[in-house]
């Protein structure tokens, strides 16, 4: 006969929720291990070098499933915007500076 006391029962618990929790955490480090990876692989990639395409390169690359992450971010941050919107956003506020709104700024300091 086995004594099964309060004592047994909450440990095993905090065993299934610690054992829930460090499979999460393992998951997740695993995952930053493989980018951590995927960055090393890519920066001792010999094909790529500064003259070369860099949306290019991650297309290439993401046709034949290297690099997802990276392929990703590269199609996120490096493409560009089909819209001139942001360009005239700018000649917008630098044009701006020098009208009526701003009479006293001298042509000299913009």
């Amino acid at each position: 006969m086995v004594d099964c006391t309060e004592e047994d029962v909450i440990p095993e618990k905090m065993k299934r929720t610690d054992l829930l929790s460090s499979f999460i955490f393992d998951v997740k480090l695993e995952s930053s291990r493989s980018v951590e990876n995927e960055v090393e692989e890519c920066l001792q990639d010999k094909r790529c070098d500064r003259t070369s395409d860099p949306l290019e390169y991650y297309r290439q690359n993401c046709e034949i499933g290297r690099f997802p992450v990276l392929c990703r971010l590269a199609r996120r941050y490096l493409g560009l915007s089909n819209t001139s919107s942001l360009m005239e956003r700018v000649f917008s506020i630098a044009g701006s500076l020098n009208r009526a709104r701003r009479p006293r700024l001298a042509t000299g300091m913009i």
